[in-house]
């Protein structure tokens, strides 16, 4: 069905309803130099639809001062509206914001600050001519959609249809020849067909950044920190937690959802499964950071099966726009869980302790380094791989990793005192996990948690296992 809402465009626009006011806020030229009455924008610019996500928008609103920060309609933000105009038929956002601007004046200045039901209803002036004003097109949400589509339909057909608002004809407006030099132009002076009105939309398009299209060279990343350290051992089927720090050093914003979502991507092939878990992308922690600011990645792995030395590759990715910033990688040391050594490692020399037939020795850590950072109240976990190097089998219904310095001690963080094992029996040869849930207490400082296995009321064995935890 042929829309007839395109017959619709503009002769004189809806400015003039509000006290014969003509294109509200037109700005001095002051900028004059490097406007060209033929060539207004750059078509990628003007359909740069992913310009801004929802999240922008709204930011936008805010920045500006407009009232519109906080209308809604139909169950829709203003912001949404626009951004769904704008998805919908391919337009840049800020073509849509400049053009209300230019229209009614409700992004910035004096309209701007204030609900006026007139200047909301002809929003972007759509429907209103010099001649006739449509009324079935009044309200917010009907002028932005129409509006919008109006402007893609310019763009994609006015301009190339064979008709005088084709690329490369001249036409007079307001006594001065005008050549349309590409669609952009063309579909703006269809819309508008005033010098006026469309200085008024250069200037707020450029002022606003619209004539910048978006690219991954507005991105950069540089390399902060990560955790677990690399290289890091694990034991087969082991679940951890990572957690990967970039700094945003490019001229955007970063936002986890929206139309470039900023994560953690893995390389090496690019977009290759994970070893270690079931996709291939990091999600940010923060709904957005801004330039400057350190961004957290984080997500959950678990050990391959197979025992081996393992290469995880990541790298920051714009998606939809690209991949920046330095690569990450981390190398994993995969234990075997159920293999039994046939020539165990010797034992460090530590206090044998006195439980009888039981020894160990530790086989890896989390974190590898031993010294953390925590925030009072944080609940976090903390593990340990021990291999059973004595004569006897573990049970974790005798053996766990208790609160240890020279003998019993009151932990800071555990309830217990006692880290349990995880495998219901740990034969000799065989490695062993004890895992358990920290909270950190309220006081800050410096705790020095000490822990070693312990066999029941038998008594101690293996290695003294330390943590260095700072609550802050």
């Amino acid at each position: 069905m042929i829309r007839s809402r395109d017959k619709i465009f503009h002769l004189a626009l809806a400015i003039s309803i509000l006290a014969g006011t003509l294109f509200v806020n037109i700005p001095k030229k002051a900028a004059a130099a490097t406007y060209n009455r033929n060539n207004l924008c750059a078509d990628a610019a003007f359909i740069d639809k992913n310009k801004l996500n929802l999240t922008g928008i709204q930011n936008f609103l805010v920045a500006k001062g407009s009232f519109l920060k906080t209308y809604s309609e139909g169950g829709r933000t203003a912001a949404k509206i626009i951004y769904d105009a704008a998805q919908a038929y391919g337009i840049n956002p800020i073509t849509i914001l400049s053009t209300i601007q230019k229209e009614e004046g409700l992004i910035y200045g004096t309209y701007s600050k204030t609900f006026n039901q007139v200047r909301m209803d002809w929003a972007m002036g759509y429907g209103y001519t010099d001649s006739v004003i449509y009324s079935q097109y009044k309200g917010f949400a009907k002028q932005i959609d129409n509006g919008t589509w109006q402007l893609r339909r310019n763009y994609d057909y006015w301009a190339a249809n064979g008709s005088v608002w084709n690329v490369g004809k001249t036409m007079t407006i307001d006594g001065t020849a005008v050549t349309f030099a590409n669609r952009c132009t063309s579909a703006l002076y269809r819309y508008t067909p005033h010098l006026g009105g469309n200085y008024t939309f250069w200037y707020y398009f450029n002022s606003w950044n619209g004539t910048t299209v978006t690219s991954v060279s507005d991105y950069a990343a540089t390399y902060i920190s990560r955790l677990p350290e690399s290289p890091y051992t694990v034991t087969a089927g082991q679940t951890f937690n990572v957690t990967v720090k970039y700094k945003n050093t490019g001229k955007l914003t970063w936002y986890k959802t929206g139309s470039y979502p900023v994560r953690l991507g893995t390389i090496e092939p690019t977009d290759r499964t994970s070893d270690f878990f079931n996709g291939n992308r990091l999600e940010m922690v923060a709904n957005y950071y801004n330039p400057g600011a350190t961004a957290s990645f984080t997500g959950t792995f678990t050990a391959p099966a197979q025992a081996g030395t393992y290469v995880e590759y990541f790298q920051p990715v714009a998606e939809n726009r690209g991949w920046f910033g330095p690569t990450m990688r981390w190398v994993f040391y995969v234990q075997a869980a159920d293999v039994p050594d046939d020539e165990p490692d010797d034992p460090p020399v530590v206090d044998p302790g006195t439980a009888d037939g039981y020894d160990a020795v530790k086989i890896s850590q989390t974190p590898g380094y031993n010294a953390l950072s925590r925030t009072k109240g944080q609940v976090f976990s903390l593990w340990v791989v021990l291999k059973n190097t004595g004569e006897t089998n573990w049970s974790n219904t005798d053996v766990t990793l208790a609160a240890y310095d020279n003998g019993d001690r009151d932990s800071q963080f555990l309830t217990e005192d006692k880290v349990p094992l995880s495998q219901s029996t740990v034969n000799v040869g065989y490695y062993g996990t004890f895992k358990a849930y920290f909270v950190a207490p309220q006081t800050p400082g410096v705790y020095v948690e000490k822990f070693r296995p312990r066999m029941g009321a038998d008594g101690w064995f293996g290695p003294e296992i330390t943590w260095t935890i700072t609550v802050k």
